[in-house]
């Protein structure tokens, strides 16, 4: 699923994932189950829980916006981000600098379309910057497809 599209998703869950205390950290498309994931977070900052889940799926359940973005009967899931979050915004990356993150961009940007560093800066223009073992690699956040913190274990 492209950017763009997830972002339209995302922004007819958000008023509703809001009426709950929940906002969506992003959402996962699997053509082959027909599954539709969302990944949230509690607003009040407590770590996601079965019940959250549970009561997100109710919140969703039927929620007629999304079915447009979709030509066929979907499942939903929705799950906490676990101990490696999905990173989609420059919130996100600004919350996780100093952190080992691994990413794929939609297109190639000094000659790479991935890695695996340490986030170093994300700039007010969206720039990122990671410390990889290829060197410094930088890139715009527009052209991020899918990125995530790696688990450090610590």
């Amino acid at each position: 699923m492209i950017r763009s599209e997830k972002e339209k998703i995302i922004s007819e869950l958000s008023p509703v994932l809001s009426s709950g205390g929940y906002h969506c950290l992003d959402i996962d498309w699997n053509t082959a189950e027909r599954t539709l994931c969302v990944f949230i977070e509690r607003d009040d900052g407590v770590l996601v829980s079965i019940d959250d889940c549970v009561a997100v799926n109710r919140l969703l359940d039927g929620e007629q916006g999304i079915e447009k973005y979709f030509d066929t009967e979907f499942y939903l899931e929705v799950s906490s981000p676990g101990l490696e979050p999905p990173l989609r915004t420059q919130a996100h990356f600004e919350k996780h600098l100093g952190e080992q993150v691994n990413v794929k961009l939609s297109e190639r940007t000094e000659d790479r379309l991935g890695g695996k560093g340490k986030l170093l800066a994300v700039n007010a223009d969206g720039l990122i910057q990671l410390e990889t073992s290829r060197g410094i690699w930088n890139f715009p956040l527009e052209k991020v497809e899918k990125a995530h913190v790696v688990y450090s274990g610590n």
